[in-house]
């Protein structure tokens, strides 16, 4: 997913090729069977289990620093990790980008799953967003 608004970059959710089928056997689990083998229902459920969780990461980074950031709606990608995010590599210059890493762990009944979701900010974004969180410590440090 693409960021917009004051804070620009991009935003990936990564999960293992076993923790998918993990989700794939939770889904035929709750559809008693009905979506047995069908691949694409399992990417759209996981598509919108990242929209959900970018949501809520992107509104608790807006509530803390009170920059304006939004995400385009997510698309997938079966792949391996760097053949996903190299194009974004190549859009940041080759700068060694600073990436903030949500690591989400799920447990239902007796199976559990990882997400990680990957915040790349372009580098002024990155800036801004370093810029507000000191400019809270210090009004903490203030108080």
């Amino acid at each position: 997913m693409d960021l917009v608004g004051d804070v620009t970059g991009t935003l990936y959710m990564l999960l293992s090729r076993d923790d998918f089928e993990k989700i794939s056997i939770l889904i035929k689990n709750i559809s008693h069977g009905e979506m047995s083998d069908d691949e694409n229902y399992t990417l759209s459920t996981v598509a919108e289990i990242g929209n959900v969780l970018a949501g809520v990461y992107l509104t608790s980074i807006h509530d803390f620093s009170s920059l304006t950031i939004y995400h385009t709606i997510p698309c997938t990608a079966v792949d391996m990790i760097q053949s996903i995010i190299d194009e974004t590599l190549v859009n940041l210059s080759k700068t060694v980008p600073d990436i903030f890493i949500f690591i989400n762990e799920f447990v239902i009944k007796t199976l559990s799953f990882k997400m990680y979701l990957l915040l790349i900010p372009s580098p002024d974004s990155f800036d801004r967003l370093v810029s507000s969180l000191q400019t809270i410590r210090r009004g903490i440090h203030d108080s």
